[in-house]
């Protein structure tokens, strides 16, 4: 029993540190700057858009054994293979990891991005080359260091807050804004290779299946408890030192660590590097083992591949990022709810994610054509789920499409 428990809080930490990259800590305190003294309301919504759907994604990888067949393979077996190797790409070289070292180097201020990406991803590719040891790494001692300097700037900025600012924003853009932001992390994009994860560390621990999905549980417990605890200290840090939301994010988290700390914002700044780090980490070993060749050599290629991409810099990055996380995230959404929904119908699963898919085609065309013109003014464009409706219309007349009789 003992040996389960520090298992779970182990696995726990090391959940919540994959999960919780620099990119978290930048989008709750400006969900906190941008609303002011209405942060707890854009706070429940950031937790919806983030929280909620991290939750979801663990329970359903969680109820289905860890098999993503069985949550992909509705749509069938060549485009869910395609959904799956673009997610891997998204989670591993192509933007989430070289992001995580180039979020770093713009907190640091580093004069030359060539040299810190080249030490930033030998210490990634040390960290990360043996797989026995990166759930332990993460748990046992990187993710209670990051816990700790959050902690600090947490404790100095509510001690320091004489209350949050008042802003003019309205209830509906706090509501819009949290729920924007929340979506954007998207971190619900990992949980099927996290799960994976930690469902091979369990294996090699020789529990047995029913001790596994009890850990998983607990551990997930613990991941959430922790991102919700920590959103709600720097959503009312922003709110209270959040004096000018028309900067970047980036610059606004400075401006507000340099509010807070003074002289000693580099205590922030290690937070951020470390929430990187544990990103980075965790996202190259969990990736890696998603793979059919040896880990080692994934390793090493991710390595590799993700220190020329984080070369391009941050904005490079972000462009390329958006146009295909914007489609692909809405449909593993979709399949993550109606694989808890229980949905048996294959129509549903198709047509609604073809109506998904086409939208989203759409919404690129519009962001760089500007047209068509009606995508603009679609409920919940402003929070980038414009889809909703098509998934849900398209899913309805799927109902009445019988599956074909083998």
């Amino acid at each position: 029993m003992k040996r389960e428990i520090k298992d779970s809080v182990i696995l726990g930490l090391s959940l919540f540190s994959i999960i919780f990259g620099a990119g978290n800590i930048i989008f709750s305190t400006y969900v906190g700057a941008y609303s002011g003294t209405k942060w707890p309301l854009s706070l429940i919504f950031f937790l919806i858009g983030d929280v909620f759907l991290v939750g979801l994604g663990l329970y359903a990888f969680i109820k289905k054994d860890n098999d993503e067949d069985k949550v992909f393979n509705k749509i069938g077996d060549i485009p869910s293979k395609i959904l799956r190797i673009f997610m891997l790409a998204c989670l591993g070289p192509l933007i989430a990891i070289p992001r995580t070292c180039a979020v770093s180097f713009e907190m640091f201020n580093f004069n030359n991005l060539i040299i810190f990406s080249i030490i930033y991803f030998i210490l990634v590719f040390l960290f990360s080359f043996k797989s026995t040891s990166v759930i332990d790494m993460l748990g046992k001692y990187l993710t209670p260091i990051l816990i700790i300097f959050i902690c600090i700037f947490l404790l100095i900025g509510v001690n320091a807050s004489k209350g949050p600012l008042v802003t003019n924003v309205s209830n509906t853009d706090s509501i819009n804004e949290g729920l924007s932001m929340g979506y954007q992390t998207l971190d619900l994009l990992c949980i099927s290779s996290l799960s994976m994860m930690l469902f091979t560390y369990l294996k090699k621990k020789n529990y047995k299946k029913s001790q596994r999905k009890k850990i998983l549980v607990s551990s997930s417990i613990i991941a959430i408890i922790c991102l919700i605890i920590i959103y709600i200290g720097l959503t009312y840090i922003g709110a209270s030192f959040g004096k000018n939301v028309n900067v970047s994010q980036g610059i606004l988290l400075k401006e507000i660590s340099y509010s807070v700390l003074g002289k000693n914002s580099i205590i922030l700044n290690i937070a951020v590097l470390l929430a990187s780090f544990t990103t980075g980490v965790g996202l190259t070993s969990a990736v890696a083992t998603n793979y059919e060749l040896s880990y080692k050599t994934w390793v090493i290629i991710i390595t590799f591949v993700s220190l020329f991409i984080a070369n391009l810099g941050l904005e490079k990055i972000i462009n390329i990022a958006s146009p295909l996380l914007n489609i692909i995230y809405p449909i593993v959404i979709i399949l993550i709810v109606f694989s808890i929904l229980k949905i048996q119908n294959k129509n549903v699963y198709l047509l609604s994610i073809l109506g998904t898919f086409i939208i989203s085609i759409l919404k690129l065309l519009h962001n760089i054509t500007n047209f068509p013109h009606f995508i603009s003014k679609l409920p919940l464009y402003n929070v980038n789920l414009e889809w909703l409706m098509f998934a849900i219309i398209f899913g309805i007349v799927g109902m009445f499409v019988k599956n074909k009789e083998k």
